[in-house]
Parts: structure tokens; sequence; C-alpha cells
């Protein structure tokens, strides 16, 4: 079953997308399709995050290759992942981070604001009892600013890659499942 679920984007939202694919490709031809997909990540610019491969009883080769790819090379990235074999599941999804974008950068300009008070404050406490009082609140708001910024940083860079897991497995493989036992684990 092929299913795809993607948000679509409006220019300028901050969107993650991610997703998984389940890739089928022939006996013998899971490091070609291991070696494709590590190509083409390279190619788009991207790298790989993390990646995982087994072989069964039978010699039969399956694994995991996750990688990262600049958001507007995502569609580029689905549709080479598509040509390693048969896809046989596919789930793509999107999380809109616009409006926690919008709520970090108030955030962050409202500290700033306080903290350049603060510190105009500390310029002229008259005592050390002044100065100290001050300088903790000037302590407070910079660590409050430096925790928006990480978060900031993180989404951006979020939002500029998107990541794929692309699970290859070779023709009746361990990976593959068996449609006829509903029980069956994938993994």
């Amino acid at each position: 079953t092929v299913t795809t679920a993607q948000v679509p984007a409006v220019p300028g939202d901050r969107i993650v997308p991610e997703g998984t694919m389940r890739v089928e490709v022939d006996e013998g031809g899971f490091d070609r399709a291991f070696n494709r997909v590590l190509d083409t990540a390279t190619r788009l610019g991207g790298t790989v995050v993390s990646s995982n491969a087994t072989s069964d009883d039978e010699g039969l080769t399956s694994g995991t290759v996750t990688v990262r790819v600049p958001s507007d090379d995502y569609d580029a990235l689905l549709t080479a992942m598509a040509q390693i074999g048969t896809v046989r599941d596919r789930s793509i999804t999107s999380q809109d981070v616009s409006a926690e974008f919008v709520d970090l950068e108030a955030r962050l300009r409202h500290n700033q604001a306080q903290e350049r008070f603060y510190l105009s404050l500390l310029e002229r406490a008259e005592t050390v009892e002044d100065a100290i009082a001050v300088q903790q609140q000037v302590d407070d708001i910079q660590q409050a600013i430096e925790q928006i910024e990480g978060r900031l940083t993180y989404l951006e860079e979020r939002t500029s890659f998107s990541r794929l897991s692309v699970e290859l497995f070779e023709t009746g493989s361990a990976f593959e499942p068996n449609t006829a036992d509903p029980t069956f684990a994938r993994y």
C-alpha cells in the first residue's frame, strides 16, 4: 500500500517535512540501492543522519538509511528514492511551526528590550545591593534570550532541511512483512 499525506506549504511558512519510505529491491541489490540513497543525498546537498543494515540466514540484506536534504530538494529526493526499487509504503508528513517562530521572535524582542532597560539601570546603580539585584535580573533575562535563540536556531535548521528514512529490503528478506500473518512484526 502506498500512502502519502503531505500538507501543502504556503510560501513563507515554516514547515518541517519528514517521511519514511519502504523500498523493495531485487535480491543482491541492497548495496547498490544503499549507495544510491547516499549518492542522491550528497548530490542534493544533504547528508546521512544514520544507517544500519543486517543480513538474514539466507544472506538477504535489509536496512534503513536516514538522510536530510535541503527542504527545497525534498521532492527531488522522494522522486529519486521511488526509482531505486518498488515502493511498498510511503508516509510523508509536515509539521507547521510558523506560529512558534512568530511567538519566539516576539518573546525575543521583548526580552532584548528588558535586557537593555536593566543594563541601563545597572549603569546607574548607586549601591552594591542595587547592582547585585539588577545584575540578577540581567542574568535571568540573558538566560531566557539564549534559550529562545537556541530554539529559533533549532527550528531554522529543521525547516531548512527535510528528513527521510528509507527502509530498504531485498525481496524475500526477513524485513519484508508476511501479509498472511497479521501479527508479524516488521523489525
